[in-house]
This record gives C-alpha cells, sequence and structure tokens, in this order.
C-alpha cells in the first residue's frame, strides 16, 4: 500500500483527505451530510474489528514488524504501524478490505485517557483523515458483557430472548440436556456451529500466545450505578464511582436484606460522594462457581455467581436465566465489610456507621467514642501505610477550636511531636488516682527537683551525724536532735509539697 512522507496512508484505508476537507465550504458539508440522512444513504462511520494485538509495548511491536518476524509482510499500514503510539491497537477488520491484511489504529482518545482492550474483544475503528482510529470496545447484551473480557462472538450462540422450543423442554423434563455452560465461540459458532464475525485464527483461543502479553480471567463483580453516577472501571476489580453516599455494613448480614441493589436507595442531596475501591466483595468465601452439571453455590453478599466455561476458565455468571438460577441483585454493591481496599471521600455520610467500628475501640479513659455524621474521609484495607521520604514530615492535625486543638507531627529530624488538651496512652481500669483510674505521667523536672532537694537534706543529716561529739553517759547529743529536728521541717516544708508537682496536668495511661 502507498505511503506518504509522513508516513500516512492513501486510500482505501483512510476516508477524506484533510486537504479534500479544505476544499469544500462547511455549508457543501452540511448539505452533503443532511441529504445522506434524508436519503437513507448515510452509512453508520464505524466500522468493526477484531483485536490482535494491544501495542502497550512499542518497542517490542517494531521488532515484531522486521523480516523473519510474526508480522512481517502482514500489516497493511507499515508506516503508521511504526510509527504507533501506546495503546494502539492491530486490529483484523471485519471486513475483508485488505485481502487478510492486519490494521494498526492509533487510540482515538490521547494520552490522558487510557482504555482497557484484550486480545480477543471486537472494538470500533473509523477511518481518519490521516490515520484510522480505534474508539472503544464493542459493548454488548447483558448476557456476554463483562468488563475483564468481552467475547462478542457469544452473541451468536446465546439466544435472546430466552426461548425453549419443544424439543429443549423435553430434554430437560427427561435431566438429558444438561445445563447452559457459556462458551466462546471461536470464529465458527461454537459448538453449535453457526456464523461468526470473524476468522476462527482469530478466535480467543487462537490470540492466546500474541507477541505483546496473556490475557488474565478473572470473575468480576458487576456494578449497578445510581441515575447520575459517573463510573470508572478497571478490568481487574477496581472501580472509581462519583457518586452519591452508599453501602453495605457488617451489621447487614441477613440475607434478605441483599435481594435488592443498594443503588435503590433514595439519594439524599448533599451526599456527593468519591468512592475508590479495590476488590469489591473479595473478603467472603468464593462461591462454587456452575458447571454443565451443578448449579455451583449461591453468592454471599456482594459476590458474583460464578460459571466455569466450556474453556474451562471461571467468569462471572451472565447466563445463569437459562438454568433457571437466581440472580445476585446486590452484586458489586459497595460493601464497607466485604470491600478489600477503599477510599471514600464524602460530603455527608454516617461514616462510623458504614465502617462498624464502634465495638471495635477500647473503653475510652475519659468520655466517649460516639459514631459521627458529615463530611468524611475514610481509608480501609489490611495494611494502610503513610511514608514520607527522608526529607519530609508527617503531620495529622486537628484545627484549633475553642481549645488548643491536637497534632501528631513527625518532624524530618526524626522527633515525634504529640500535642492537645488531654493526652490519653492505654485503656482505663487501673488504681491510679486519675480519672477511671488512669496514671498521670511523671514529669521530669518537678521529679529531679525534689530528689535534689531529698539528696541535700539526707547529705547534711549525715555530714552533721559523721562530725558530731558524743557528751557520753546516755546524755541526747545535742547535733543529732538538732539535725534531726532541721531535716524533719525541711522535708516536711520544702521536699513533701514537691510531691504535689509530679503529675502531668496533660498525659494520663494506665
Amino acid at each position: 500500500m502507498p505511503h506518504d512522507r509522513a508516513g500516512t496512508m492513501k486510500n482505501p484505508i483512510i476516508g477524506l483527505d484533510a486537504s479534500d476537507i479544505a476544499a469544500n465550504s462547511s455549508a457543501a458539508l452540511a448539505a452533503g451530510s443532511l441529504k445522506g440522512l434524508m436519503s437513507g444513504e448515510n452509512k453508520f462511520p464505524f466500522r468493526r474489528g477484531v483485536v490482535v494485538e494491544v501495542i502497550n509495548d512499542v518497542y517490542k511491536f517494531s521488532e515484531l514488524l522486521e523480516e523473519g518476524e510474526k508480522y512481517f509482510t502482514l500489516v497493511a499500514n507499515e508506516a503508521v504501524a511504526s510509527q504507533a503510539t501506546r495503546n494502539s491497537l492491530l486490529i483484523a477488520p471485519y471486513d475483508d478490505q485488505l485481502s487478510g491484511k492486519l490494521l494498526v489504529c492509533l487510540p482515538f482518545f490521547p494520552s490522558h485517557i487510557v482504555l482497557p482492550i484484550k486480545v480477543g474483544e471486537v472494538v470500533w475503528w473509523i477511518e481518519g483523515p490521516s490515520y484510522p482510529y480505534w474508539f472503544s470496545r464493542v459493548a454488548s447484551t447483558d448476557q456476554i458483557e463483562d468488563v475483564n473480557y468481552t467475547h462478542l462472538d457469544q452473541e451468536l450462540i446465546t439466544s435472546v430472548p430466552l426461548l425453549e422450543d419443544a424439543r429443549s423442554k423435553a430434554e430437560k423434563q427427561e435431566g438429558s440436556s444438561g445445563r447452559f455452560q457459556p462458551e466462546n465461540n471461536n470464529g465458527l459458532g461454537g459448538s453449535q456451529g453457526g456464523p461468526s464475525f470473524v476468522p476462527l485464527k482469530y478466535s480467543p483461543e487462537n490470540l492466546e500466545n500474541q507477541g505483546l502479553y496473556k490475557n488474565i480471567t478473572e470473575a468480576i463483580p458487576r456494578f449497578t450505578p445510581k441515575v447520575g453516577d459517573l463510573v470508572l472501571q478497571g478490568s481487574n476489580n477496581t472501580l472509581i464511582s462519583l457518586g452519591t453516599d452508599r453501602g453495605w455494613t457488617k451489621e447487614d448480614e441477613s440475607p434478605d436484606i441483599f435481594e435488592i441493589s443498594n443503588a435503590s436507595d433514595d439519594v439524599l442531596p448533599g451526599s456527593g460522594t468519591i468512592d475508590i475501591v479495590a476488590g469489591r466483595g473479595m473478603l467472603e468465601k468464593d462461591p462454587k462457581p456452575a458447571s454443565d452439571s451443578s448449579a455451583g453455590d449461591n453468592p454471599e453478599r456482594t459476590k458474583p455467581r460464578t460459571v466455569t466455561t466450556k474453556e474451562g476458565n471461571v467468569t462471572t455468571d451472565k447466563t445463569f436465566v437459562h438454568n433457571d438460577d437466581e440472580p445476585n441483585r446486590a452484586e458489586g454493591d459497595p460493601d464497607f465489610h466485604a470491600d478489600l481496599s477503599r477510599m471514600y471521600v464524602t460530603m455527608n455520610s454516617a461514616v462510623d456507621q458504614k465502617l462498624s467500628i464502634s465495638d471495635e475501640y477500647n473503653d475510652p479513659i475519659s468520655g466517649s467514642f460516639d459514631d459521627v455524621e458529615g463530611a468524611s474521609v475514610a481509608i480501609k484495607s489490611n495494611e494502610i501505610r503513610i511514608v514520607s521520604r527522608p526529607d519530609g514530615s508527617v503531620r495529622i492535625l486537628k484545627e484549633k477550636g475553642e481549645g488548643q486543638g491536637a497534632s501528631i507531627v513527625m518532624m524530618k529530624d526524626g522527633t515525634i511531636h504529640i500535642s492537645g488538651d488531654k493526652v490519653y496512652i492505654g485503656q482505663p481500669g487501673g488504681k491510679g488516682e486519675g480519672e477511671n483510674g488512669s496514671e498521670a505521667y511523671v514529669l521530669h523536672s518537678q521529679l529531679k527537683d525534689w530528689c535534689n532537694k531529698l539528696h541535700s537534706e539526707l547529705d547534711t543529716f549525715c555530714q552533721t551525724v559523721a562530725g558530731h561529739t558524743t557528751p557520753g553517759y546516755g546524755v541526747p547529743s545535742p547535733q543529732i536532735t538538732q539535725a534531726a529536728v532541721t531535716m524533719k521541717a525541711n522535708l516536711l516544708g520544702t521536699v513533701k509539697p514537691v510531691i504535689n508537682n509530679f503529675p502531668s496536668k496533660r498525659i494520663y495511661g494506665e
């Protein structure tokens, strides 16, 4: 195929050239478009193609284009392929426009947005003025669509609507038909035979060991958004939802509660929420997947129902209705108990109640830890780290109100400052003189001053005793008597009162 000096392609891969567009007035283009719409001649601008390679490693892909390598002479637009940006695709168009050759499509969206796509999935692509672009993965029906991996050819072997003819009903009554089990079409209509969107050589199994990477199959719960939510999902159970306050809690234990999604809860004004979560429903035990002979286990809480495909992969069961199984209506819902890791930023939420943390506290020495509601940021996971580099610091601060506020500050020199109107360490129930049996921490300067005075008094007394002269004959020693009287007076007047200065007025512990 011919190329220009810039490496772009000539027809038939591209549509209108930029110079063609410039040569036509906007009025003429608009008139032509309107005429096409009214005459019914306007065609859908996007075409479909199956993904042969996801070009995430542009350097490795360039090696595969060299002589003797996998794609040498197989790419129609070689000049574009040699300049392909990251997340470009090597696709096989559905039509045979390229006589069996493959096409490199650049991503339609700039690098600010990277859409997930897998080998064997089907994408929309379009002829651009300079390069062909891929727009997005082709969405499918509820029985096929899967955020982890969507094999569009399954549409041709999965009946919609769900109908049974007399023969299949009879077989089902006799127990000879088995359960419906999903399978990839494999380019030939699956085990049932039939039409296909793409040739067999571009089926998922034949694309499994491609040059750049290998697909990872996982059972990912499907997410039910509330109306008005903006949701971004990755392929491996990661999700960001810009919506409103919602979520199951640890106290939601009855199976009856999960008969409907919490997306159906009323939206409260002023409860806008950003929910960043990884591992939805993963804390619960995975259900046994269904198969061609077994219904498997009913999923708990927000787990998805799973099934083993005919290829042996465990995936989310999207065709359960074929086997008269019931869906888990709460599948994929936000669950503050069973989701593995979450960062929750909300305008208004009963966040303590959602986290079920009231029973997790040890009793405070003073006051109570009451559940609060309001603007909140919550983080929950197994291992939480807040790390500063050597030349930085970490500061946890409660702003000053009527009191002095409170803070924990770790300075870059390694010192830690803990400040507050009162600082409690440990648990109540001791035998101290403080609140709930707590012990006040000793102030070192006061103790040091007291010890010095006590030492001085004892030293003076000892010096007096060591140098005194006894009058003999059992008569009391005036020196010893006077020294004892002096030390007793000093201990009572200047040493003992210092003891009252030992307890801290701020720091208490067990």
